[in-house]
């Protein structure tokens, strides 16, 4: 299939797996190069990195990587559920911070369980 084509999400490194992807809506993005509030977006993460993508017009494309945070730098992952949403922040060094929210039925906090099984980084 030629690169333009495939589905899988641009932005991994050569077998670099994507262990849990979700999409849903940035909150907030303060002292990050992410989009602003409101910012349809699908979050990734796998074994070093957090990755953020742009929503994918066409379903058999993936969509545009918008930044990438390395996981070292993950103060806290911390779920807070609010009915059918869930809310998922992640605060790094420097005071930066991500917030993304998502239907519950989309499992979000699936992020945060991910991040937190790296022992000694990451608190929940």
């Amino acid at each position: 299939m030629p690169p333009w084509r495939r589905s899988e999400p641009r932005g991994l490194r050569r077998d670099e797996e994507l262990l849990i992807e979700v999409p849903c809506r940035i909150v907030d993005s303060t002292g990050t190069s992410l989009p602003d509030a409101g910012t349809a977006v699908v979050v990734g993460v796998s074994d070093e990195r957090i990755l953020v993508w742009g929503v994918a017009r066409v379903p058999t494309q993936a969509g545009k990587l918008l930044g990438v945070v390395g996981r070292s730098r993950l103060l806290s992952a911390e779920i807070e559920r609010a009915g059918a949403r869930t809310h998922v922040r992640f605060g790094f060094e420097e005071g930066a911070r991500l917030v993304v929210d998502a239907p519950r039925e989309r499992h979000p906090e699936q992020l945060a369980w991910v991040l937190s099984a790296d022992p000694g980084r990451v608190g929940q």
